[in-house]
This record gives C-alpha cells, sequence and structure tokens, in this order.
C-alpha cells in the first residue's frame, strides 16, 4: 500500500497537506515546518507508543530506523494534543500543531492553516487499514511530495 502525503500550503510554522492511499483521498493532514520530513518515500511500521499506549503509524527515516521509546520519558497526562518529549515522527491524532515541534503528522479535516478537526474518524481507518496490511506481512510506503 502507498500512502501519499501532497502538501498544498506553508504559512508560517504550518504545513496542509492531503493524505491519499493508492490515489483516493482519505483526509486533510497538518505538520509543524520545524520538523518536517523532507520530500521521498519512507516506510511505515506499526509500533505501540509508550505515550499513547495504542499502536500508530511510525515512519521509519534514515536517521530514525525504530522509535526512540527507550529515551522516552512517560507523561503523566497524555492527550490527543500532547507533544512527545522528542522528535518521533509518527502519524497521529491531533487538531493543531502550533505547540507540537515532535516531528507528528496529524491526520483530519482542515479548517485553517496547521488546525484540522474530527481528527480521530480518518486516523482509525488509516490505523486499521496499515494493521491489517502489517499482518499480511505487507510493505506500506509513505510518499511526501511538495506542491506548494
Amino acid at each position: 500500500m502507498n500512502i501519499t502525503i501532497t502538501r498544498k500550503s506553508r504559512k508560517a510554522e504550518a504545513i496542509d497537506g492531503i493524505l491519499s492511499i493508492d490515489g483516493v483521498k482519505l483526509c486533510d493532514t497538518a505538520e509543524h515546518s520545524a520538523t518536517a520530513l523532507p520530500e521521498g518515500t519512507y516506510r511505515i511500521v506499526r509500533h505501540k507508543c509508550k505515550q499513547y499506549g495504542r499502536f500508530v503509524p511510525f515512519i521509519v527515516t534514515d536517521a530514525m530506523s525504530k522509535p526512540p521509546c527507550e529515551s522516552c520519558k512517560k507523561l503523566e497526562f497524555v492527550s490527543c494534543n500532547s507533544t512527545m518529549p522528542c522528535i518521533c515522527h509518527q502519524i497521529k491524532i491531533g487538531n493543531g500543531i502550533y505547540n507540537r515541534a515532535d516531528g507528528s503528522i496529524i491526520v483530519g479535516t482542515y479548517i485553517v492553516p496547521g488546525c484540522l478537526m474530527h481528527s480521530k474518524e480518518p486516523f482509525d481507518n488509516l490505523s486499521e487499514r496499515i494493521r491489517k496490511l502489517d499482518s499480511r506481512g505487507s510493505e506500506i510506503t509513505l510518499t511526501i511530495k511538495n506542491q506548494c
């Protein structure tokens, strides 16, 4: 399966885009420009996040072949908008990127630059597709394209 994020606009700290699977739009995305990944193709693996206590899609980069969970200190209170204590490129739930320079890509429905709403449903749909493909041993890739 190939997941594609097409970045449509960049305003100050926010990079907004569209996430599609095999050419079909699933949802909108938002990223913080300070920690956004460069254009390219990356592998995605499922990983149980120590902070969120659930499986999330982790983006494998050259610098990070596995999540930095060993160095990640568990936070006492975690919400969908909690910032990770270190840079960890994941696709996850959230509604804004302005306090989030942890490398995450949040999914949902676009409102204004850097802000999304209705994040849970698209994340759950994406996560379930990734879970099924991972259980079958299929390779999952993420391609990031800039159009802004």
